[in-house]
Formats: C-alpha cells, sequence, structure tokens
C-alpha cells in the first residue's frame, strides 16, 4: 500500500491516556517514515514530548501555587499571629486617628494596618495590588461596610505598571527597579526570587483623593516606591507615614523634598515593626534628614512619621 501525506488534528489529551489518543497535530512524511511501525514510533515520540513538557509546566504552576501559599503563611504568622500586635497598633496609630477619620493604606499587603485603624473606629481605603494579599483581605474583611479594598498600584501618574511579585516573600514584592532588587538580595542571608512580573493598573494619591476625600492618615510601604507615591500627590495631608531602606536611603530622603513642597512638617521615626517612635519630640526636617543620613547601612529598616504644621 502506497503511503500518503496527511494530517491529522488533535485538540487536547491527557497524561493518563495520552497514548491512546490520535488527535495530536502531526505531519506525515513519507520520506522520513516507511512503515506503519514508524508511523506508531513517530506519534508516541511526540506524545511524550508533548507530555513532558505538558508535566514540567504543571510543576512549574504548582510550585509557584506553594510557594505563594507559604508567602501568605508566612505574612499572617508575622502580622496576626503576634501576640498583642493587635493592641500595639492601635495604641501606636490612636495618636494619629479618630473615629470616623478616613485613613490611606498604600500597601496594604494583609491589611494588618488596616484591621487595627478599623478597630479604632476608622474608615479605610486600602490599596494593593497583589493578587493573592488581595483575595485574603477580600475574605478577612468581606462582612466589613469601613473598608473599601482598591486592587491596584499608586504611583506618580495613571497607567500600567510592572509588579515584580515574590511569591515566598510578599513583603517585598515591588514595582521599584532592578537595583533595589539587588541590593536586597545582597542584604538577605538568604536567595530572594521575583518569580513573575504582573501588569498592574496605577493611579495617584490625587484620584484616591477626589473620589474618597481628604485622608487624616495615610500609610505607605511600597518598597522603595514611596517618592514616586508621593509625586502623584498636589495637596498636603494632616499626618502620614513612609517607609525607609538605609541602603536605598536617597528614595525616603527625596520624600522630604516633595513634602516640603506642599506643607511645613514635623517628623519621627520607628524602627521596623516597634510601633514606638524613636524620637520624645517631633523634629524638624533638618533633624530628622540628619539622624537618617548618620543610619549604617546595616540599620534595620523602619517608618518616618510626619504631621503637618500647617495642614487643615
Amino acid at each position: 500500500m502506497k503511503l500518503r501525506k496527511r494530517r491529522v488534528r488533535l485538540t487536547d489529551y491527557r497524561l493518563t491516556d495520552y497514548r491512546s489518543k490520535t488527535q495530536i497535530l502531526y505531519y506525515y512524511a513519507p520520506s522520513r517514515i516507511s512503515s506503519h511501525k514508524e508511523i506508531c514510533d513517530y506519534l508516541l515520540h511526540q506524545l511524550d514530548s508533548c507530555a513532558i513538557k505538558h508535566l514540567f509546566a504543571r510543576a512549574k504552576t504548582w510550585k509557584m501555587k506553594l510557594r505563594s501559599r507559604i508567602g501568605i503563611l508566612r505574612s499572617v504568622a508575622m502580622y496576626y499571629w503576634k501576640p498583642f500586635n493587635k493592641r500595639r497598633l492601635k495604641r501606636f496609630y490612636s495618636q494619629f486617628i479618630k473615629p470616623g477619620d478616613l485613613c490611606f493604606d498604600i500597601g496594604a499587603h494583609l491589611g494588618n494596618r488596616t484591621d487595627a485603624w478599623l478597630a479604632l473606629g476608622a474608615k479605610v481605603v486600602a490599596v494593593e495590588p497583589q493578587p493573592h494579599c488581595l483575595n485574603f483581605m477580600r475574605q478577612k474583611f468581606r462582612n466589613s461596610k469601613d473598608v473599601t479594598i482598591v486592587p491596584k498600584a499608586v504611583a506618580e501618574k495613571r497607567g500600567e505598571l510592572t509588579l515584580h511579585v515574590s511569591h515566598a516573600t510578599p513583603t517585598i514584592s515591588t514595582i521599584s527597579d532592578e537595583k533595589w532588587r539587588n541590593q536586597i538580595n545582597s542584604d538577605a542571608w538568604y536567595d530572594v526570587q521575583w518569580e513573575e512580573q504582573v501588569q498592574v493598573k496605577a493611579i495617584t494619591l490625587d484620584d484616591l483623593i477626589e473620589q474618597y476625600g481628604l485622608p487624616v492618615f495615610c500609610k505607605i510601604d511600597v518598597e522603595n516606591y514611596e517618592a514616586e507615591v508621593l509625586r502623584g500627590l498636589s495637596q498636603p495631608l494632616p499626618a502620614l507615614s513612609f517607609e525607609y531602606y538605609p541602603p536605598a536611603i536617597d528614595s525616603a530622603l527625596e520624600c522630604f523634598d516633595i513634602l516640603g513642597k506642599l506643607a511645613t512638617y514635623e517628623y519621627n521615626y520607628s524602627f521596623g515593626e516597634s510601633q514606638r517612635l524613636q524620637s520624645d519630640g517631633w523634629l524638624s526636617k533638618e533633624k530628622m534628614l540628619k539622624i537618617l543620613s548618620g543610619f549604617s547601612l546595616h540599620k534595620h529598616y523602619g517608618d518616618v512619621y510626619a504631621i503637618g504644621c500647617d495642614t487643615p
């Protein structure tokens, strides 16, 4: 029997029974295949290749999902399972927030600040672009009428940005550049990986204020992207905080210049998750800059707090 060229189309297969399928796209070339046995061997080879590729693709997906779950669990343990952490947060933020106040949580992560502010009677707009963190917050605050979750990033202007997602350590997922990510890796005792890049929509602080109103307090914790967030603000805020990281202190120093153009502020600071102001009194911009500039490159990260002297 004379063999002829033919094309068989396949649309789907399963790993469990892929050898019995006859729906895979292949090209039968008589110059290379001259017997029915060779046809069968060729088909099985093609099916094996597809199955292996599919297996590796699924394994990579499973690994990413596992790392995401471990990362979320790590954050839950860090922010929610720590004894008396919510009580300390409420006591600390009560100096800025009163019942009925509007607050912005920019870079809300899993919403532990949002949770404490709600307990103080505040209304909260929580902004977070990470998909897994959003799922957690939507579930946690599903019955709360005083929180609005915004699934976007905040930047200097509207548009789309690339979010570099670290599934195992979602606390350092960032929009910041490669230089900052390399700095984080050089300081960490383990290898930090940003395995996935996600396109996210970005809005500005002015957009949020126009839609929800002027916040009494605004927390900005966006992994070295704080200055870009503040560039999208054209009016002074009564009180706010932004994160600093000594090896990349230039970004924090830039925040002082941006705020100085909007209003006169006094400053204080805290280390890590201490929920404690380090200075007994509020400091001028010059004194605060001197303190930050004197930090060792290996000093722990922290937050700068600012209160307006001539804001409404």
